[in-house]
């Protein structure tokens, strides 16, 4: 095919940590920013800390703390699981094709599979549809030769699935 970008994906526990990281802080940081407020104002009520400040940053960084171990953790886990699954995602005009190395038929999805692609300095972060792939891809710029760049930024702002930093 002429006009299609391809590249490989191996699941790294590097490459899994930052995607859980990512999706922790774009989808759920604040509501336990919220949750640790409401919690602190609750036993404040029962005990009346004289220092609310501190006891709040208390609960925070304790919080935080549990989070990120319960990501390292679901990570490692999921490392395990996937260590030995490599991808290759193929990215053309109509299709978005994934073949991965452990199986023998290649799985083509239209561009509806990806919800959204937020765009940063050095990298792509794709989003996919949860309902058929549970994966998030991160293409790095500066593994794309200058033409796969304009022609994926093309696609994805035709598509009208690009949301820049």
């Amino acid at each position: 095919m002429k006009n299609q970008i391809t590249k490989s994906f191996k699941f790294t526990l590097q490459f899994i940590l930052e995607a859980k990281l990512r999706n922790v802080m774009r989808k759920s940081i604040f509501k336990y920013i919220l949750a640790i407020l409401l919690i602190y104002l609750g036993v404040d009520q029962i005990y009346n800390f004289s220092n609310d400040m501190l006891v709040f940053t208390l609960y925070l960084v304790s919080f935080l703390i549990l989070i990120g171990f319960v990501i390292m953790l679901s990570g490692i886990i999921q490392y395990q699981v996937l260590k030995s699954n490599s991808c290759n995602i193929t990215f053309t005009e109509d299709h978005i094709i994934f073949n991965y190395n452990n199986q023998s038929e290649d799985q083509v999805y239209d561009w509806n599979l990806i919800t959204r692609v937020q765009s940063s300095k050095n990298t792509y972060y794709i989003d996919f549809n949860k309902k058929y792939i549970k994966e998030v891809a991160i293409l790095r710029k500066n593994r794309m030769s200058e033409e796969e760049n304009n022609t994926f930024k093309e696609w994805i702002t035709n598509k009208k699935k690009i949301s820049v930093n």
